[in-house]
């Protein structure tokens, strides 16, 4: 086993970005059952990826569970979701930087919400979808076998 860690061309900081991957991978799957949960964890994993030296945070696997959690959890449970990560956003990318405008540091800050919002829309659809099947199916004349 030393000999194969010994001609791997990977450096210390490498392999910790493999397993920050293949963490962020596994978390991804329990996404629908349990979304804040995955959130939580992706979000401390994107703390740790944007840290020196790698400055790699997975970002995408962020925008995916935020998703996950505007479309599987209450309203109140993805608002209070999409506040800390948006609070989160805000300190961990905003605050190292310059100070930028107004309007670009409201745009950065908001950008967590998006995938939220975009998760209630879905949902939304899927239930209003779901209401008129269920009064069309109503509707329908119980003896009609067409």
């Amino acid at each position: 086993m030393a000999v194969l860690a010994a001609e791997l061309p990977y450096r210390d900081a490498d392999l910790a970005l493999v397993a920050l991957a293949l963490a962020v991978s596994g978390a991804m799957a329990a996404r629908r059952g349990h979304p804040i949960a995955v959130v939580a964890l992706v979000g401390v994993l994107c703390v740790l990826g944007a840290r020196p030296p790698w400055h790699d945070a997975p970002v995408s696997a962020m925008i995916i569970a935020l998703y996950a959690v505007g479309r599987h959890t209450p309203a109140w449970a993805s608002t209070a979701s999409a506040a800390v990560a948006m609070a989160g956003h805000w300190l961990l990318y905003d605050l190292p930087w310059a100070p930028a405008p107004l309007g670009m540091t409201v745009a950065l800050a908001l950008t967590p919400a998006a995938p939220v919002a975009a998760g209630h829309i879905m949902r939304l659809r899927g239930e209003l979808a779901q209401r008129r099947e269920q009064r069309i199916a109503a509707a329908w004349p119980a003896n009609c076998t067409t």
